[in-house]
């Protein structure tokens, strides 16, 4: 299973490592992280470790200045293995085109338990609060602005329960939980449809 994620923002609002920091500060798994900021010749980094030194994260923030970053942006999506439904490829491609930055979350060698995983799962959270945006999650697909499933890049072999959302013809979003194995689910999602006899999410 692959770790590595992407968050898309379309705001002007940059994540810090002292942002993240204070936003997971009251969090038990918080109080067991350092947070550095670190700038390279290509980009900035959040380098993030345990209290004990352990390299656990790099988050690396890739700001879009230019049109060329803005179309090598775009062209992301273009290379990875997800497939339609058509109105979703068209929304996300749509929103990467306006993200002024890419925040990639990077495990490193430390990056071994559980426990880890739960510390990722926080970090990525804060960073979505934070500065909002649409999630790239390898192995899995791109969510919309509410963590819902829009791009399926699963493997044929997952199985579990997912929220999902399909653009309807008035271009909202409908959100139902999405049997993952259920190949049946699968074909009306690909064809970007609510699969039959699924529940519907209403969000408030």
């Amino acid at each position: 299973m692959s770790y590595l994620t992407r968050l898309f923002c379309p705001g002007k609002k940059r994540i810090s490592a002292q942002a993240l920091k204070k936003g997971i500060a009251n969090e038990p798994l918080g109080k067991l992280l350092n947070f550095e900021d670190e700038k390279t010749n290509t980009n900035n980094q959040i380098i993030i470790r345990k209290k004990n030194l352990e390299l656990l994260i790099i988050i690396e923030l890739l700001p879009q200045e230019n049109q060329e970053d803005k179309l090598k942006l775009k062209n992301i999506i273009e290379y990875s293995k997800t497939k339609l439904p058509g109105k979703n490829m068209k929304w996300v491609k749509k929103y990467i085109s306006k993200s002024k930055y890419i925040y990639e979350f990077i495990p490193l060698f430390d990056f071994r338990t559980e426990k880890d995983f739960e510390i990722l799962t926080l970090i990525q959270r804060e960073a979505w609060v934070y500065s909002r945006g649409i999630f790239q999650f390898f192995g899995e697909g791109f969510t919309n602005e509410s963590g819902d499933l829009v791009l399926w890049d699963y493997p044929f072999s997952i199985t579990g329960k997912r929220f999902a959302a399909i653009k309807d013809f008035t271009k909202r979003w409908k959100t139902f939980e999405m049997t993952l194995e259920s190949l049946s689910q699968r074909k009306y999602f690909f064809k970007g449809k609510v699969p039959k006899h699924s529940k519907l999410i209403f969000r408030g």
